[in-house]
C-alpha cells in the first residue's frame, strides 16, 4: 500500500490505501500474486450505462476537479485536452451516447497494456450546455 501511496499525485494515506485494497480484493477486482504483487483481475471496469449512483457521482465530480488541476500542472506534451461545443438534436442523443460509449471501449482495447509503466485519467463528458428549448412548431 505504501508504493501506491507514493506512485500517485493525489494525497491519500497508507491506511486509506490499505482500505482501498482490501475493498477491492472483496470485490474480487483484485488479486495478490503469489509474490505478493497486487493486480487487476479484468483489463477495464466500467459501470451500467445510465444508472444514478452517488458514489459514481462523486468519483466524476473527483476526477474533474483533478483534470482542473492536470491543465496547469503537466506540460502540454504530457496531456490532452480538447473541448467542443456543438449544436444537436435532441432525438439524437441515444446515437451520441452510443458513439462516446464505442469510442471508449475501443480506446480501452486499442491503448490499454496490462504491462503499462504509467496510469492516465481519460474523463468525457457531454452535456447540456444551454436551457432546454420548446421547439415551436408552425401551424
Amino acid at each position: 500500500a505504501r508504493d501506491i501511496v507514493n506512485l500517485f499525485r493525489q494525497h491519500f494515506t497508507y491506511s486509506q490505501a490499505q482500505s482501498v485494497i482490501k475493498r477491492l480484493i472483496s470485490l474480487d477486482l483484485l488479486r495478490t500474486t503469489k509474490s505478493g504483487k497486487l493486480v487487476s483481475r479484468y483489463k477495464s471496469i466500467q459501470s451500467k450505462d445510465d444508472v444514478v449512483n452517488k458514489a459514481i457521482q462523486v468519483y466524476h465530480q473527483s476526477m474533474c476537479d483533478i483534470a482542473s488541476e492536470a491543465v496547469t500542472d503537466f506540460a502540454v506534451d504530457q496531456r490532452e485536452f480538447q473541448s467542443l461545443s456543438i449544436p444537436i438534436r435532441e432525438d439524437q442523443l441515444p446515437l451520441d451516447k452510443d458513439l462516446i460509449r464505442k469510442f471508449r471501449t475501443q480506446f480501452v482495447k486499442t491503448l490499454g497494456s496490462e504491462n503499462g509503466n504509467s496510469v492516465y485519467q481519460l474523463n468525457i463528458q457531454f452535456f447540456q450546455l444551454t436551457e432546454r428549448q420548446e421547439t415551436n412548431k408552425v401551424s
